[in-house]
């Protein structure tokens, strides 16, 4: 029985232009946001440095912009939370096949001897023939 082959425009080849299109979507989505998140950090930063200075960068305006500001500080640590925890997993398990693979190939027991031909046969010698003088 023989596999049917689907011509060029099948729909798989649609199913997979599909499943990249929607891939492309959502990589673009993403961008948008975090640029989005980005700019109203950079403006929301810009506005309370320009507040202190406006207050002469006192004591109290200080300390006032600290308590009502504080939770800004979650939007950086957040963005770099997860590239930061990518890159120090993806060493561990660097480090771990590593150490896996060298173990693969290590030798543990120095003791043994060589792998050594102990008989070598001729052609149309058979070992089984006994031993000539």
């Amino acid at each position: 029985m023989a596999i049917p082959i689907e011509p060029s425009g099948a729909p798989i080849d649609r199913h997979l232009q599909q499943i990249v299109q929607e891939q492309r979507q959502k990589d673009e989505a993403r961008t948008a946001v975090w640029g989005f998140v980005w700019t109203l950090f950079c403006f929301k930063i810009a506005t309370v440095v320009l507040i202190f200075y406006a207050a002469n960068a006192s004591g109290q305006s200080f300390w006032l912009l600290l308590t009502t500001t504080w939770y800004w500080v979650i939007i950086p640590v957040v963005a770099i939370a997860g590239p930061l925890a990518y890159q120090i997993r993806l060493r561990q398990v660097r480090r771990k096949r590593k150490k896996l693979q060298l173990a693969e190939w290590a030798v543990d027991n120095h003791d043994d001897p060589p792998y050594t031909v102990t008989s070598i046969t001729s052609p149309g010698h058979h070992p089984s023939q006994g031993k000539e003088n």
